[in-house]
């Protein structure tokens, strides 16, 4: 009939723009995730609970014992010794970290073809990689927190040892924000490696090996991220090569009046031919040869403890400056890979 009218509301007639996303996605997707990885996250904690247990229970010992921490027994070596070594996970863990999120997390799913599952369930490349990163960065930054404080606890009464000074490798890492700086770089390189590699192993040697590069790096350029101080006078470079529990000494030398320094290669060449010839005669002729270059007095380069959380603090920038280029650069390779998807 030409009167009758359609009973269709417009709404009915509208085609679906696309499927619908349920409210706990994000939730599921988060469990889910976590279920799959659940032996390692239990491995993980069990580690992180035994380290700090171990650390913080021989501060409590020490404590309550009442033993003097410059006792010479056989429990106060052992924790003396356990306070200069235990700080080693703070070089390893970074690596373990960034092989982890490389391998199992992202290269793996990738490698096996798994997550192509979970982007077809209304979930984006983009938030599926946001969980990825999301769940390693929250574990990172509790446990590495744990290990700085219960580490802080061992090492306190030992601070003055000179064989274990503050600015040695793990230790440096072990007292300052540093190590937190360097497991979120590592979740960040692990991600960028395992979505450019897509494949489990390969992208767990790589990044693990990055990171061990990028370690050594910075431990040979960390004492030029702050300016050094210098002292002089005639016993400066003794000073700065025996006070190691306070100072990190960076060389000695010799300078003229105006402070110009100078270089005691020539004379110290002379000084051994001379000592050829009469074994005594070194020390006179060096001293003669550097007077006459113009040398009056000795200073030495060095760090002290007040300089400790400004390096920190700059290492830290450094190393959070390259995680979030990681991470653009990831969520832009998703983008190239997989257009608007991503």
């Amino acid at each position: 009939m030409s009167g009758t009218t359609s009973t269709l509301s417009p709404e009915r007639t509208t085609a679906p723009a696309g499927p619908a996303k349920a409210p706990g996605a994000l939730g599921g997707a988060i469990r889910a995730a976590v279920r799959q990885h659940k032996w390692a996250l239990r491995i993980t904690l069990a580690l992180l609970v035994l380290v700090v247990g171990v650390w913080a229970g021989l501060r409590v010992w020490l404590e309550a014992s009442g033993v003097s921490p410059d006792a010479n027994n056989y429990g106060v070596r052992s924790a003396k010794m356990l306070a200069k070594y235990a700080a080693d996970v703070f070089s390893v863990l970074p690596l373990l970290v960034g092989a982890f999120v490389a391998g199992p997390l992202i290269g793996r799913e990738l490698e096996s073809g798994t997550y192509k599952m979970a982007w077809t369930q209304s979930m984006s490349p983009a938030r599926w990689l946001t969980i990825r990163l999301a769940l390693p960065l929250t574990l990172v930054v509790v446990g590495v927190l744990l290990l700085n404080v219960s580490y802080r606890l061992l090492r306190g009464p030992f601070i003055d040892d000179p064989l274990a000074g503050w600015y040695q490798g793990g230790i440096y890492q072990g007292l300052g924000p540093a190590s937190l700086a360097y497991c979120v770089l590592a979740v960040a390189l692990g991600a960028l490696v395992g979505l450019l590699v897509r494949r489990s192993v390969v992208s767990m040697a790589v990044t693990a090996l990055a990171m061990g590069l990028l370690a050594t790096l910075m431990s040979n350029v960390r004492g030029g991220l702050w300016p050094m101080r210098t002292d002089v006078g005639p016993e400066a470079a003794i000073v700065t090569a025996h006070a190691q529990e306070t100072r990190w000494g960076h060389g000695a030398g010799w300078q003229d009046a105006q402070g110009v320094r100078i270089d005691p290669g020539a004379c110290e060449n002379a000084a051994s031919e001379a000592s050829m010839k009469r074994p005594d005669a070194y020390e006179s002729v060096f001293e003669k040869c550097m007077a006459d270059r113009g040398a009056t007095t000795q200073y030495g380069d060095y760090h002290s403890t007040a300089d400790f959380l400004p390096i920190q603090l700059v290492e830290s920038a450094v190393l959070l400056g390259l995680a979030a280029l990681a991470v653009v650069a990831s969520y832009g390779l998703l983008r190239t890979r997989h257009g608007g998807r991503a």
